[in-house]
């Protein structure tokens, strides 16, 4: 009879602190946790971290115009003073928990501390927001990676492909012209006939007006890029290679004025450079 009697009070006591979620021993510290609705928490309701049950739920009860909540964690969890609590839901039956989110200072909590509840809207949200910007990813993916659009950027790149590549060759056609001047020069001489030497004068004035215009071209043509215009524009607004194109293109301008100058003094000044030798 007194084996029944000390096992039944076991059972109430062991029931009585499962129940109110205090704990058996004296291992535990106390936290309160402040919130606006602690609608389904109940004495005993878990408290997690990290998905673990660290504690549970010792009383709920209405101060002001919010509820404390009083929970027991288990002694050896460490916990940041800054740490927060967020109330969710656990299971699809939606028993209501305590999920404690660990903060980063150094100093832990003390029994009976006050810790801030982080209010559930304020997540939904968040996820909201990041919901609508992840949406507004994939619709810009779905353009981007549209046939029309595809198409549209193939065009640009060829377009950009072969405006180097003119670019490419008249300067190596003023870079010919002007070692051509240059042999004269170190000779001494430039050819003896005039029409040889204006037809280089006008060679290399040619080069250096159709350099300046596909220099002006290309840099209209970078200018709409950078601006974000057309398809190419929203796909290639690269800013590093933006810069270094139109560094090049501007390093090939101050070539064309060069060339420009060079020609203007030759045909103010022609006994600077040429010594015509007759026999």
């Amino acid at each position: 009879m007194g084996a029944l009697v000390i096992a039944t009070t076991a059972l109430v006591l062991v029931g009585y602190f499962w129940l109110t979620g205090r704990p058996l021993t004296a291992r535990g510290y106390g936290l309160v946790l402040r919130v606006t609705d602690a609608a389904g928490l109940t004495r005993g309701s878990r408290v997690r971290l990290a998905g673990v049950e660290v504690g549970a739920v010792r009383n709920v009860r209405l101060h002001g115009s919010a509820a404390l909540v009083e929970l027991a964690v288990e002694r050896d969890v460490f916990l940041p003073s800054d740490s927060r609590a967020l109330v969710t839901s656990e299971g699809v039956f939606g028993n209501r928990q305590v999920e404690l989110l660990l903060g980063r200072a150094f100093t832990r909590v003390q029994d009976g501390d006050t810790i801030t509840a982080v209010a559930q809207s304020a997540i939904e949200e968040a996820l909201a927001v990041a919901s609508h910007r992840a949406g507004q990813v994939l619709t810009q993916a779905a353009e981007v990676l549209s046939p029309e659009t595809a198409a549209a950027m193939h065009g640009g790149l060829l377009s950009l492909a072969r405006a180097l590549e003119d670019l490419a060759a008249l300067t190596g056609n003023l870079r010919q012209t002007a070692e051509g001047l240059r042999r004269g020069f170190d000779a001494g001489r430039l050819d003896r006939s005039g029409a040889a030497f204006e037809a280089t004068a006008d060679q290399l004035a040619a080069s250096s007006r159709e350099l300046r215009a596909a220099g002006a071209s290309l840099a209209s043509l970078l200018a709409k890029v950078d601006r974000g215009q057309g398809s190419l524009g929203r796909l290639v607004n690269d800013a590093r290679l933006y810069q270094a194109v139109l560094a090049a293109t501007a390093r090939i301008d101050t070539v064309a004025q060069q060339a420009t100058l060079l020609l203007e003094d030759i045909q103010a000044r022609p006994g600077r450079y040429v010594k015509v030798s007759v026999f």
